[in-house]
This record gives C-alpha cells, structure tokens and sequence, in this order.
C-alpha cells in the first residue's frame, strides 16, 4: 500500500470530534428552546387561558383565549364570521333537503 493510500486517521478522528460538538450544541440550542418555550407558555397562562365552544349548528369547535383578569376574549379560532358562515350554509343545505324530501 502506498503513502497516498492510507487512512488519515487523525483527520478522521478530527471529523468525528466536530461532529459530536455540533451534535453536542444543537441538543444544548434546542433545550435552551424547550425552557424559553416554557417559560413562555407559564407567563402567557399567568395572564390568559383557553376555553372551548361546541357549536352544534355550525358542527365546529371553537376555541377562545380569554384574558384571565377581565374576561375578555382576546381571539378565537375559527373566528366568528367563519363559524357563522358554516352555520348559514348548513341551514341552506337543509332547506334545500327539505323542499325535495318528497315521500311517496
């Protein structure tokens, strides 16, 4: 085997080391993430929390976040215009069921 031919072992070996510190600060990133993502979620809880609405009309769940100290609902998912809509279709659709709901 020639010179040229052989394994650069010390290069390789350098390889992995970096590749373990990368793996080491990424896993480090993303804990720092998953506090911070806490941290977040338990201040925003201090101040809001979240309350669902099973609307039968419209066959949606709607969810609010509402505002802890007042009562105030700060948004809500689906928004009223689109549960609205839903519920405006339906009602549609069942008077057109109705008016050709012939029994023999």
């Amino acid at each position: 085997m020639g010179e040229a031919q052989k394994p650069d072992y010390k290069k390789t070996a350098e390889k992995i080391l970096r590749e373990e510190v990368q793996t080491k600060k990424s896993e480090e990133r993303a804990e720092q993430a998953d506090e911070i993502k806490a941290k977040i979620i338990e201040k925003a809880s201090e101040k809001h929390h979240i309350k669902y609405d099973v609307i039968e009309d419209a066959d949606i769940v709607q969810i609010s976040v509402v505002r802890s100290a007042d009562g105030t609902v700060v948004r809500k998912v689906p928004p009223d215009k689109i549960v609205n809509f839903v519920k405006e279709l339906r009602e549609k659709k069942s008077a057109k069921e109705r008016k050709f709901d012939i029994k023999a």
